[in-house]
């Protein structure tokens, strides 16, 4: 399994990466990265450094400004 962070995943665009990421059966999403996160069934820090203090990924996509 490859372990998925996304950055920006309360937005459009990560929100589908986020949905595209759980549905696959090779990948698994750790975490997401967003400042503005909204409720989510899933661990979501406010910045990348934060997420790399808690979780291991191997794999980081961004959809951040």
């Amino acid at each position: 399994m490859i372990k998925v962070a996304v950055a920006g995943c309360c937005g459009r665009m990560g929100s589908s990466v986020v949905n595209a990421v759980q549905n696959a059966e090779d990948l698994t999403l750790v975490c997401g990265i967003d400042p503005y996160a909204s409720e989510v069934s899933y661990p979501v820090y406010s910045d990348i450094q934060e997420a790399l203090d808690h979780e291991t990924f191997d794999v980081l996509v961004d959809f951040t400004h």
